[in-house]
């Protein structure tokens, strides 16, 4: 028969089930020629009825299963370690064996300095690293191992009772922002930054500073750098979050301890970063695919939003980053309809046209001082909002980013005018970057810089140079369109030293066409706080 010879191809099936099969059909059989069908009811009778078709049911079961097994074994031996790393092994590249703790306490807060092999913490590898901790990449010359340890892991925040709330930082905070948007204008140019990103990567590094450079830090901040921890722990603390809504920030430690000097590291500054910043620390050799592993952590927790943080290869002096990285997906409170989109032209600074999708909306939310008009639209729930800012006719933007400070916009927010307001808002997006460095110094933050004169003795002391900041890398994600806003945002500080090594409508309404360039913001409506700044200059084709 075909069902025996299925049965039999298989090889899988015990010979006892293969003779009860055919012992069973031979019952079956005879019953038939008999005619004691019949005579079979009932759900006994049933099952007595076919025995045979069962028994083939449950061998092509067994050989399913015996089929999956074995796919599932082969997909396991394609990724075992040990298969992997023998293509890369050679004498000079021995693999060492994957410790089974890496010692790094960082509970015990005095002041001393904390080796990765005596401090006494359980090693969690990082998520971005295969089993076991092994990163293997392919490259075009030879195949290339990174090993990325967590040494945060397993290390629980010491609980922090911080007495106030975000908004009663709020004008410290705005200050700041604005300040850092004046100094790095760059007139005609599209900006964008996030003062929230650029301020926690300071934030971590001034944790780190001492005497001078910390004053330093501290006057250009706006505030005491133990103030600031509090603020941006509340701020963390209290962040609105729904369905509709997504603002996530994350902050890393990035070092090479065979740079750094093993046993360097700072206690007090790792336990700081991790009470107020839920900051992980990752220890990794700074070799060509190590600025990979950084990138693809930005990634993910920018949500893809900033995918290449790291350009170029990491240099011989660095030793550590300190990076932030932030994303924030919104749906507006009151969505666009599609045809409330219409393709219209954007005025350019210059008189230049450019083609543009502008959604239209009747808002209520109205702000206006002598040299400004413009809106508020928030998104859902409230809690965060969109602000664009509109230049008085014949006003250059470079004048009139050069009156914002912190002050004027607390007013502009403070003032919202509930009266209703047509407004024409372009969609478009932007991608920005920009080094920080010369806009800090302007802004009085050059110790910091100096190679000779840092103190950042709280990262990590002893070590064979003094420590001093070599860069600050800011990049930015912006997108507006019907449904809402995506932003992202990352902030990378470069630790270096130089040395030896390899309802009412009883009015007119206002009018707010944002048809030439703006000034726009994200605030945080509780704190009146901007954690997005952008100047849109030009709208693309």
């Amino acid at each position: 028969m075909n069902k025996d010879l299925l049965i039999d191809a298989m090889g899988l099936i015990p010979d006892e089930l293969l003779q009860e099969a055919e012992e069973y059909q031979g019952d079956l059989d005879r019953a038939v020629n008999e005619n004691e069908v019949k005579k079979r009811s009932g759900i006994i009778g049933f099952i007595t009825g076919h025995r045979g078709p069962i028994v083939i049911a449950a061998s092509i079961a067994i050989f399913v299963l015996a089929c999956v097994a074995f796919v599932s074994l082969n997909q396991r031996n394609r990724y075992d370690r040990t298969e992997t790393m023998e293509n890369i092994s050679t004498p000079d590249t021995a693999i060492p064996e994957l410790p089974d703790s890496i010692e790094y306490k960082v509970g015990e807060s005095n002041g001393s300095a904390a080796s990765s092999d005596e401090l006494g913490i359980d090693v969690d590898v990082s998520p971005f690293a295969q089993e076991d901790g092994w990163i293997v990449k392919d490259s075009p010359t030879a195949q290339e191992t990174v090993y990325v340890t967590n040494l945060m892991a397993g290390v629980e925040a010491q609980k922090v009772t911080v007495s106030s709330q975000p908004e009663e930082y709020g004008p410290v905070m705005t200050d700041f922002a604005f300040r850092l948007f004046k100094n790095g204008y760059k007139n005609g140019e599209n900006q964008l930054i996030s003062p929230l990103s650029v301020i926690s990567a300071l934030g971590m590094a001034a944790n780190g500073a001492q005497n001078e450079t910390l004053k330093e830090m501290e006057d250009v901040l706006g505030v005491e750098h133990e103030t600031l921890n509090h603020y941006l722990k509340a701020f963390v603390t209290n962040k609105y979050k729904t369905w509709e809504n997504k603002f996530t920030i994350a902050n890393s430690i990035w070092f090479d301890e065979g740079r750094l000097g093993k046993g360097t590291v700072q206690r007090d500054f790792l336990q700081t970063n991790a009470d107020y910043y839920e900051a992980d620390l990752y220890e990794l050799k700074f070799n060509r695919d190590a600025k990979d592993r950084i990138n693809e952590w930005v990634s993910e927790k920018t949500d893809g939003k900033i995918p290449k943080m790291l350009e170029d290869n990491i240099s011989d002096e660095t030793v550590m980053f300190l990076v932030n990285a932030l994303s924030f997906d919104a749906d507006w409170e009151s969505p666009y309809s599609e045809k409330a989109v219409h393709e219209e032209k954007f005025i350019t600074e210059n008189g230049s046209e450019r083609n543009a999708e502008f959604m239209y909306s009747r808002e209520y939310a109205y702000i206006e001082d002598e040299n400004t008009t413009g809106f508020v639209k928030y998104y859902n729930g409230r809690r965060y909002a969109f602000v664009a800012l509109l230049p008085n006719e014949g006003i250059k933007m470079s004048d009139y980013v050069s009156s914002l400070d912190g002050q004027k916009i607390e007013n502009l927010l403070k003032n919202i005018d509930e009266s209703p307001v047509n407004t024409k808002t372009p969609k478009f997006n932007v991608d920005y970057s920009i080094e920080l460095k010369d806009t800090l110094e302007t802004m009085g933050m050059k110790l910091a810089f100096d190679q000779y004169k840092a103190d950042f003795y709280g990262i990590a002391h002893p070590t064979p140079y003094p420590l001093y900041i070599g860069r600050v890398l800011h990049k930015t994600f912006f997108r507006i369109d019907e449904k809402g806003t995506s932003a992202g945002a990352a902030t990378m500080i470069d630790v270096v030293f130089e040395g030896e090594i390899s309802d009412i409508e009883t009015k007119e309404p206002y009018t707010v066409y944002l048809d030439r360039p703006f000034v726009y913001m994200l605030i945080d409506c509780k704190s009146n706080t901007p954690f997005f700044i952008g100047t849109a200059m030009d709208i693309g084709e």
